[in-house]
């Protein structure tokens, strides 16, 4: 009795220990049953990043990147991919085969899942030709009703690859202002969704443009692209950008008032260059390259949310893309101080 008693008491110990052999938590969870992972993500709070698959290279190496974001604590992934119309009056969106490749998209799916990260897959749309204040969020087509069908094809082509894959979550658009109010074609979109995808779905609203998109009541979350200007300042300290989150963050509470939605932050990300705290939704500046601005935002962002409140469900920083480093003037923290900062808030999460 007393020699059984023991060998359960060694076998725990070591199952404990090895409970903390580096890599079978990532493991465990990629074996988890589809629906467990999805019931996870909409229970957990989602420490995300952005990969975009931007790589116009074939054999790119997204597998180490993957391998950086899930050693930098992140816990899910966001693919943005990216897909084209010519301008804003144009009926027609073209899939970007590259990016998107089915079989490339589907191994890059597979092996986030194989380091134990949940995948958040994010179409978005590009306007390639603009004139002065056009974008996406002021899209006038020449034939609406067309527009929508082209869109409604380049949903369908996505959720089939997520729900062949497994992926947890699905983002149905991002920041189409202009088109927000038309719940018939959105609802037909989540309908489709609904009856072809078992994972969470999401829309990402711009931040200065989230009342009243009535179509956000019948999804899992309710999204926010958050590049707030938070001074016009170019050399703040983190007094003045702590100060400068509480009205933005009264902003985000109300628009969660207004949906009872569990909300995220699907992008929020500073560009490493002067003035980035005043305007980090600028991707075109040509200020000087500033590693300590970005990293004083990022400081600011986490001090003002940490601990997130209780409907605040994740946030993905943009983004993990391109060298990094010192001499990176783009969004990404790798290799800079705000991967630090971002290191240590992750792993600090539960």
């Amino acid at each position: 009795m007393f020699k059984s008693y023991r060998y359960w008491i060694v076998l725990f110990l070591a199952l404990l220990h090895i409970s903390f052999i580096p890599g079978l938590s990532e493991f465990l969870t990629s074996r988890k049953p589809y629906e467990d992972r999805v019931q996870e993500v909409k229970q957990q709070f989602q420490k995300g990043l952005v990969l975009p698959l931007f790589a116009m290279e074939e054999d790119y190496n997204y597998k180490l990147v993957l391998d950086e974001i899930a050693g930098v604590g992140a816990r899910s992934v966001s693919f943005f991919v990216t897909n084209f119309q010519e301008d804003i009056r144009s009926n027609t969106i073209y899939l970007n085969r590259r990016a998107a490749e089915p079989t490339r998209l589907a191994e890059i799916i597979d092996y986030a899942h194989s380091r134990g990260l949940n995948v958040f897959l994010f179409p978005t749309l590009h306007i390639q030709h603009l004139e002065h204040k056009e974008w996406r969020g002021v899209l006038k087509p020449e034939n609406l009703e067309e527009w929508w069908r082209s869109y409604f094809r380049m949903i369908r082509y996505y959720l089939r690859v997520a729900g062949n894959h497994q992926v947890e979550m699905f983002s149905i658009g991002s920041e189409l202002c202009a088109n927000e109010t038309d719940y018939e074609h959105w609802s037909e979109i989540i309908r489709y969704c609904r009856e072809n995808y078992d994972g969470l779905l999401t829309y990402s609203a711009n931040w200065d443009h989230y009342h009243d998109i009535r179509f956000v009541n019948d999804l899992d979350f309710f999204g926010m692209n958050a590049y707030f200007g938070l001074t016009g300042k170019n050399d703040p300290d983190l007094a003045e950008l702590l100060e400068a989150w509480k009205p933005a963050k009264l902003r985000i509470e109300e628009a969660y008032k207004e949906y009872r939605k569990p909300m995220l932050f699907t992008e929020i990300g500073y560009p490493s260059v002067d003035g980035t705290a005043a305007r980090p939704w600028n991707y075109l500046s040509t200020s000087k390259i500033d590693l300590e601005e970005q990293a004083l935002c990022y400081r600011a962002f986490i001090e003002t949310w940490d601990p997130p409140p209780h409907y605040l469900q994740g946030v993905y920083f943009y983004n993990w893309w391109g060298p990094g480093g010192v001499g990176d003037r783009d969004y990404t923290p790798r290799d800079k101080p705000a991967e630090q900062l971002l290191r240590q808030w992750y792993l600090s999460l539960r």
